[in-house]
């Protein structure tokens, strides 16, 4: 009985497909764990990096063809996953590269059928398989037991069967951390074992199905565009991965502040509870400070990405109204190097916009409104893993999936001028929006701020703070994101309170 492991990681790519070099780290920090005796505790950990489709291949069929009933084989592999025009998941390796005509070159990349069927054929009963790559869900699709007969279960490993965790959907891109050097998905699989805190129910022991809750819930609160999956077969979500130690104080400490954290700040009564803990647990405040700046770093970073973007937006359309092509194209590119996903951004870009629209007038009903703004949950910096970019970036590959269309429903009332409308995700709405505003602006009379209003001295403010911002010398609060108009004269209490605020238009 035996636990053995493979852990792949591709960084270097032909031209077409953007270089990972957070791939290589993502390979280094399982190898750590998993060969860990405290913790992954494996027999036999063989690391594999920037193979060509041959060697990797060869490795996976080595790895699946030599273990036997009672071993566990893991396979992890961090890289580009990119689909075919057919919709079939392919592995990049450093030589993928595409034809003149822009198809993917199959010979050059590792298809996920054949993997699926070393899987299969291998006599080993527990097999986890971890894809940290975009499309990684595909993997799983029509994936099936092998009914070969009844093996007695090994308690030491937990149950029998098949696990497959996927760091995304079968149609979504996967990020890397660009303030960490792993990837999003990585760096949670490897917290949950590291730290400890995978280990759900205290028992000692992280299990397959603990350490993707742990990692999915992580993942999710930190990068909602991202949905890791999991695939079981038979038992095999019960797998036993690692140890855990069990009643170590830093370990629940940490998960409490990741309760008290989840929106990226620590509450007056998670401050309370915290140092009541730490005074329980007999915990130095510098090993307290040390958790807790770990886990709230990341959010911290995130927002700090997001107030970037929202600077960025702000200028853009004040400097040019409505924003150019050239300009959409600037911003959308500055969204992915910032490594922010169209639902993080979109909550800033419809308040920025919605204040852009001219007061009083009311733009024609679209037969797919914009949503209002919502509360989005705080995360860190991330780059996307893409296995190809959408047309703003021709650079990487891109896979073949029918275009979204949207259509308009309503008609000016008669009238026949149709509405600007700019089709895409990220910017596509600013200029929908910014459209409806002109069109607007042309078809009626100029709307007048009311006089009272036309030279007052008051301005606009919107709460920063995660936790909401308090108005000082009243008892009403406001939500993030949310704020109103106010004189000048009481413009430096709201600021210092978490507004910021500008003159109202």
């Amino acid at each position: 009985m035996a636990k053995v492991a493979l852990l792949i990681g591709t960084t270097d790519y032909e031209p077409g497909l953007t270089p990972l070099p957070g791939a290589q780290e993502d390979v280094l920090a399982m190898e750590r764990v998993l060969r860990s005796a405290k913790l992954g505790d494996f027999d036999r950990v063989e690391v594999l990096n920037n193979p060509d489709p041959v060697a990797m291949q060869t490795a996976i069929e080595t790895l699946f063809a030599n273990c036997s009933k009672q071993d566990l084989a893991l396979m992890y592999l961090s890289g580009h996953g990119i689909k075919d025009d057919n919709g079939r998941l392919y592995f990049a390796t450093r030589i993928t590269r595409k034809n003149v005509k822009g198809d993917l070159v199959k010979a050059t990349a590792v298809p996920a059928h054949f993997i699926q069927g070393v899987m299969s054929d291998s006599r080993c009963k527990r097999q986890v398989v971890i894809l940290d790559c975009c499309f990684s869900g595909a993997f799983a699709e029509g994936m099936t037991a092998k009914d070969d007969g009844k093996v007695d279960l090994e308690t030491q490993l937990g149950g029998e069967g098949r696990a497959v965790l996927t760091s995304s959907s079968a149609t979504q891109y996967s990020f890397e951390d660009e303030t960490d050097n792993l990837s999003v998905y990585t760096r949670f699989v490897v917290e949950g074992i590291e730290k400890g805190v995978a280990d759900t129910d205290n028992d000692g022991i992280v299990s397959v199905d603990e350490l993707h809750e742990y990692a999915s819930q992580k993942v999710q609160e930190v990068s909602p565009a991202m949905k890791p999956k999991i695939f079981a077969v038979e038992e095999g979500f019960k797998i036993r991965l690692a140890k855990a130690a069990i009643g170590d104080p830093k370990i629940r400490y940490r998960k409490e502040v990741e309760h008290f954290a989840s929106r990226g700040a620590i509450s007056t009564i998670g401050r309370y509870t915290l140092d009541a803990l730490r005074a329980e647990l007999n915990l130095s405040k510098d090993i307290a400070d040390h958790i807790e700046a770990e886990v709230l770093q990341p959010y911290r970073e995130y927002q700090e990405k997001l107030n970037r973007y929202e600077v960025a937006l702000k200028q853009a359309v004040e400097r040019e109204y409505p924003p150019s092509q050239m300009t959409q194209e600037d911003l959308e590119r500055y969204q992915l190097i910032l490594g922010l996903a169209d639902e993080d951004v979109a909550p800033i870009r419809d308040r920025l916009l919605q204040a852009l629209v001219i007061p009083n007038s009311t733009p024609p009903q679209t037969e797919a409104p914009l949503s209002q703004p919502t509360n989005t949950p705080l995360a860190p910096a991330s780059v996307t893993k893409p296995a190809a970019e959408s047309t703003a970036h021709p650079s990487v590959i891109q896979p073949s999936e029918p275009p979204t269309q949207s259509q308009s429903s309503d008609k000016p009332d008669n009238d026949s001028t149709k509405l600007p409308f700019i089709l895409g995700g990220g910017l596509g709405a600013i200029a929908l929006v910014i459209g409806i505003a002109v069109f607007s602006s042309v078809r009626e009379a100029p709307q007048r701020i009311p006089s009272d209003l036309e030279h007052s001295d008051t301005e606009e403010c919107i709460c920063r703070k995660p936790e909401g911002c308090s108005i000082p010398g009243t008892n009403e609060d406001y939500p993030r994101g949310d704020g109103d108009t106010f004189h000048q004269d009481e413009i430096r209490g709201l600021e210092k309170e978490g507004f910021e605020c500008m003159p109202y238009p």
